[in-house]
């Protein structure tokens, strides 16, 4: 499944046993992700980020200089 989705908050807590744990909180307008809501919860899945230069005329083209951060 790919969509496209907009970065609302990111965060990073320690856990009792002194590891972290990192939270990625994303907005979409895609309503086929609730499906990933039936699925068990102890699945992991393989995230990939591209990050789409929205500043300027160049709505949704591929910012190359981010694809390293």
């Amino acid at each position: 499944m790919e969509f496209n989705a907009e970065i609302i908050r990111t965060s990073q807590r320690k856990l009792a046993s002194n590891d972290n744990q990192y939270e990625l909180v994303l907005r979409t307008d895609n309503p086929l992700i609730l499906d990933l809501g039936k699925l068990p919860s102890d699945n992991i899945f393989k995230i990939s980020v591209t990050l789409y230069n929205n500043t300027d005329n160049k709505s949704n083209k591929e910012n190359p200089a981010y694809q390293q951060i």
